[in-house]
């Protein structure tokens, strides 16, 4: 296994959210634990991705993952494809609210989720003649991305100062 200094990780090639201090380096993990190269031992309470927490090498996570890889196509590009696995997800998201919501869209994060929310809603009000309506609110001092849609909403002027005129 390799030990990183905080040397060679303060001259590494990756970018690190901190400029202040290296990051720690996780070695391992099981259930909601991650440990460090120094040993020492997290909950892990982020969630990974910031999206949802099912543990680290949870046996059913890997098995269901593990069977999917074996007999299904994994990934198709939503503009041309789909595939069963999709379909049948957004069935079961939508059943019960047919009435209410017609419609899923999946993104692969968050981020992606509010700028597509973000064009959409502008989207609606240029074609219902309004194109005016093109304002937001949000929570002060809250967390919708790191694309420029989401700092934007996020009322966190340090995140934006430097990108306006």
């Amino acid at each position: 296994m390799t030990q990183f200094t905080d040397s060679e990780l303060q001259n590494s090639k990756l970018i690190h959210r901190s400029i202040t201090k290296p990051p720690t380096v996780l070695i391992k993990a099981k259930g909601q634990y991650v440990y460090s190269q120094d040993g020492k031992k997290y909950l892990d309470a982020i969630g990974g991705a910031a999206v949802i927490s099912v543990g680290h090498n949870n046996p059913e996570v890997i098995e269901s993952i593990h069977s999917h890889m074996l007999n299904n196509i994994t990934y198709s590009f939503n503009a041309d494809f789909t595939i069963p696995i999709v379909e049948n997800f957004a069935n079961l998201l939508l059943d019960g609210y047919d009435d209410k919501i017609a419609k899923v869209y999946f993104a692969n994060s968050g981020s992606e989720a509010n700028e597509n929310a973000i064009k959409l809603a502008i989207q609606y009000w240029i074609e219902m003649k309004k194109p005016t309506k093109n304002q937001f609110i949000s929570r002060g001092m809250s967390y919708h991305g790191n694309c420029l849609g989401g700092i934007s909403l996020s009322g966190n002027k340090a995140r934006v100062q430097h990108m306006k005129k």
